[in-house]
């Protein structure tokens, strides 16, 4: 499906996303006043960017065409958004880790207060001293506590850090895409 809106490179096998830009500061974040070696991708050309990779299956490889109406051509200013474009996805994978890193933690930690809730479910089931009702409520309530627990850290494992893993993987692409310029005369 994605062979009709896209242009193939027969050569490498890869995937052409085509960018039409009018001069050099599209491409840029137009609030993000820094210099041009950290400046943030344009949102709308971040959003596109990302549109076209959710059409693309992940095992193809991009190439990214930047298509610059400016008349004249500028090597420094290419090389500029090659560095800019490379630290950007670089920042986004850090931040994508750092999900991963923080979902784990919160796996680990709900799995450990899952299995003290059935731990001390059991120990007190098995005692037999309670005979009060707010008793009962108690233990069973950490029986189902526990597993209420272990059913989030199930989620998050399977549906959260799945999500973060398809990301990572989405921004390791666009890093590794190949970044070319033509010029409309």
């Amino acid at each position: 499906m994605y062979e009709k809106f896209y242009r193939i490179n027969k050569d490498r096998g890869s995937v052409i996303i085509d960018i039409a830009l009018d001069n050099y500061n599209d491409f840029f974040n137009e609030w993000d006043n820094t210099s041009f070696k950290i400046r943030d991708i344009h949102p709308e050309l971040e959003e596109y960017l990302n549109y076209c990779s959710e059409e693309i299956p992940l095992r193809k490889k991009l190439e990214i065409h930047f298509f610059v109406e400016d008349p004249e051509v500028n090597e420094t200013r290419e090389n500029q958004i090659k560095t800019s474009y490379r630290n950007y996805y670089t920042f986004m994978q850090r931040i994508e880790r750092k999900k991963v890193n923080r979902s784990l933690f919160q796996v680990i930690t709900l799995t450990a207060i899952a299995i003290v809730c059935i731990f001390a479910y059991y120990m007190l089931e098995s005692s037999h001293e309670i005979e009060s009702i707010w008793g009962n409520v108690l233990v069973e309530g950490l029986m189902i506590g526990g597993w209420v627990f272990a059913w989030e850290a199930l989620s998050i494992v399977t549906f959260e850090m799945h999500k973060h893993l398809r990301r990572i993987s989405e921004l390791k692409r666009f890093f590794k895409a190949k970044i070319h310029f033509g010029y409309k005369k």
